[in-house]
């Protein structure tokens, strides 16, 4: 069964996959990683058809039934912030960056984006500024990090990006001029489309 619902979502068969994993959920496990797994997959797979009611509905279970399970906190967020439910989205991935402090650097900085824009949309000011001292935060450890090692076009970037994200446009663009002249294809791709020469 679960093989057969792996190979359904690859083959992005979600209708498909939607019956294995239901047929998962209603079969039960004593595991409750495994049954939050199954419930997660439910959602993940309405989610794709677009029934997000059912896939919040399913994602919830997860928690309910597991709530170490950290994949159904950020799904969770995602639709809470994409149905304009920002205190939610701002709660579920909160909790997610909390239950999963190893997050990879690049998903960290999108979800730190929208829990920051989530917090600003709900008038919550006191987190806007938690999470734009994370963009200070990230600038001087990048600008440590260039100054140690002048030869990485990733840094300049990074420190460009999040001078940007602070508001300080003069030096975002000084640092992506660095990053674009040393060969970094993000700073030139952001340059070029705001018509900045480098």
């Amino acid at each position: 069964m679960v093989s057969s619902l792996l190979q359904d979502v690859d083959e992005k068969n979600y209708e498909k996959a939607k019956n294995y994993a239901i047929r998962a959920v209603e079969v039960g496990t004593e595991k409750k990683e495994e049954l939050a797994k199954a419930y997660h997959n439910a959602g993940v797979c309405y989610e794709k058809i677009r029934d997000m009611k059912k896939a919040v509905a399913y994602y919830e279970k997860a928690i309910e039934t597991n709530n170490a399970y950290y994949p159904a906190y950020l799904a969770l967020g995602s639709n809470h912030y994409n149905l304009g439910n920002y205190g939610s989205a701002l709660e579920y991935l909160e909790k997610y960056i909390e239950k999963n402090p190893d997050v990879e650097k690049e998903k960290k900085i999108s979800i730190l984006e929208i829990m920051s824009y989530s917090a600003g949309q709900i008038g919550n000011d006191e987190k806007v500024e938690k999470y734009e001292g994370y963009w200070k935060n990230f600038t001087e450890a990048w600008k440590g990090y260039y100054n140690a090692v002048p030869s990485d076009n990733e840094a300049p970037y990074w420190i460009g990006y999040f001078y940007g994200k602070i508001g300080n446009n003069s030096e975002a663009l000084y640092w992506l001029k660095i990053a674009a002249r040393n060969g970094n294809a993000d700073a030139q791709r952001m340059l070029r489309s705001n018509g900045v020469s480098w």
